[in-house]
């Protein structure tokens, strides 16, 4: 299936679910808890979909009979919003939340199809999710089946070698899409822990652009949808976009968005993946090894551009947020720099049109979009039999199908809630950040110059002496992870 027959296909589910009801920025509930759907709408929407627009892709599974196994994903409870992984890769209920819904319509599919039952095993926070994780592997224990965690938390196990090999299963086809985000994990050709389609989170937590319509239209400026489709949509163009649409309304000098005009926020969680989203990547893989690259004069020249025009008064950089989602809720800012998540949570609640763009690419000569992310990855115990082994990976690849193909447009019709003419474009650029969705490959492995540009900043340094300061030490790091996993490697 084309892309464009792919965005129709978004598009009729997203029909299906758009009577989400809309509340005020100030009401009390819990977006993601709203009942916004019926479990009935729900499941008529996939229905529908499937007969009318056949799958883009297919899992290539064949129709195993699982004899009720059990299915256990151990879970680490996400204390900042008491979520748990897992509820983002299943859901054993209908709760009236849309994506909740489709997520359960797939668990119930997966179940039926494979007579299995996939259930979540509560690991506790991330500090207790680490020590009941290692001890069940290390204890010799046949105790889940895929781990969830925090990216942290799963890469401190990985690097203790309790997890496999994921590129060992046979089942896992990288080559299909769900697959994409997890390729940036490689490390000396393994994979110990996986991002992908499989949950939702990555996606949730992938910083884009995303731009207050109302305020655009008022200043007669139309979204550059074609730029995108065009590969033009460059850090220049993102700038030029924005510029000069603020209004310091009181006077007093200060970018205040409860009063003023702001044309562009980003908060205290972003400027990390901008360096990402501009290709200036600080590691580089050879043919056998990884090894320290960072082209300084590219990574100057983007740090420069951000910092000029922070200083005409138009950027509001506030790092006692996140991500600035409190500012962009006041309806007074122009384009924000985010998470998608947010207006999953917070902005469809408001009253105000927006719309999604992707991060911008250098210049037209980057080969394509990046959109950076953060994720809640996922692993399997290194003590699974080769049954197991082989269990696992048809349940997850069909799951990860399962959930690319169905869940994903749910999740996007209600993070644009669906009030606006141009709701195809934005599906249509929502899919295109979730196919160039990548991970931070420096702060995925905590090696150094990973937050580059969130250290630097708001302080007096080049990149080129603090580079050179700092390179010794990173060699170091680098070299003592290689060393690591290739201990691992011959364990």
């Amino acid at each position: 299936m084309t892309n464009k027959n792919r965005i129709r296909s978004i598009l009729l589910v997203l029909s299906m679910l758009a009577a989400a009801s809309v509340i005020s920025c100030g009401s009390e509930s819990n977006p993601a808890d709203t009942a916004a759907d019926t479990a009935p709408a729900v499941t008529a929407a996939v229905s529908e979909a499937e007969t009318e627009a056949p799958p883009a892709y297919t899992d290539d599974m064949p129709d195993l009979d699982l004899d009720g196994y059990q299915f256990r994903i151990l879970s680490e409870l996400w204390t900042h919003d008491n979520t748990y992984g897992a509820h983002r890769m299943m859901y054993d209920d209908y709760t009236g939340n849309p994506v909740n819904d489709v997520l359960h319509e797939s668990t119930l599919y997966i179940e039926e199809r494979f007579n299995c039952d996939i259930v979540m095993i509560d690991g506790g926070d991330p500090y207790q999710m680490e020590g009941n994780t290692t001890n069940i592997v290390l204890g010799g224990e046949d105790g889940f089946d895929i781990a969830v965690g925090h990216d942290g938390i799963m890469r401190s196990m990985a690097q203790k070698g309790i997890f496999c090999n994921i590129y060992d299963i046979e089942q896992f086809n990288f080559d299909k899409p769900w697959w994409q985000p997890s390729k940036g994990l490689d490390f000396l050709g393994d994979l110990y822990f996986a991002s992908s389609y499989l949950s939702f989170t990555g996606l949730h937590w992938t910083r884009a652009l995303i731009v207050n319509k109302d305020y655009m239209r008022s200043i007669d400026r139309e979204m550059p949808y074609d730029l995108v489709r065009d590969g033009k949509w460059t850090l220049d163009a993102m700038l030029a976009f924005v510029k000069d649409s603020s209004n310091d309304i009181d006077g007093d000098g200060k970018l205040d968005p409860t009063v003023d005009k702001v044309a562009f926020a980003t908060g205290g969680e972003t400027l990390y993946c901008m360096q990402e989203a501009l290709g200036i990547r600080t590691y580089r893989r050879t043919e056998d090894s990884i090894v320290l690259d960072l082209d300084v004069e590219r990574a100057e020249t983007g740090l420069t551009k951000l910092r000029e025009f922070h200083k005409t008064g138009e950027f509001l950089h506030d790092t006692s947020t996140q991500f600035a989602e409190p500012h962009f809720m006041t309806g007074n800012v122009l384009m924000v720099y985010g998470q998608i998540g947010d207006a999953y949570n917070y902005y469809r609640d408001c009253d105000f049109a927006y719309g999604f763009l992707p991060s911008p690419k250098y210049d037209e000569a980057q080969e394509s979009y990046l959109n950076c992310c953060t994720d809640m990855p996922w692993a399997i115990p290194n003590t699974i039999s080769e049954e197991q082994g082989d269990i696992i990976g048809t349940v997850v690849e069909a799951m990860s199908c399962r959930n690319y193909l169905y869940v994903l447009p749910a999740y996007f019709d209600v993070a644009m809630k669906s009030r606006t003419a141009d709701t195809e474009e934005d599906a249509e650029m929502l899919q295109l950040i979730a196919d160039t969705r990548i991970l931070p490959y420096a702060r995925s492995y905590d090696l150094r110059f990973g937050a580059l540009y969130q250290d630097l900043f708001n302080k007096n340094k080049n990149v080129a002496s603090y580079y050179e300061a700092q390179k010794n030490n990173a060699e170091k790091t680098l070299n003592k992870l290689i060393a690591a996993y290739e201990d691992m490697r011959n364990n």
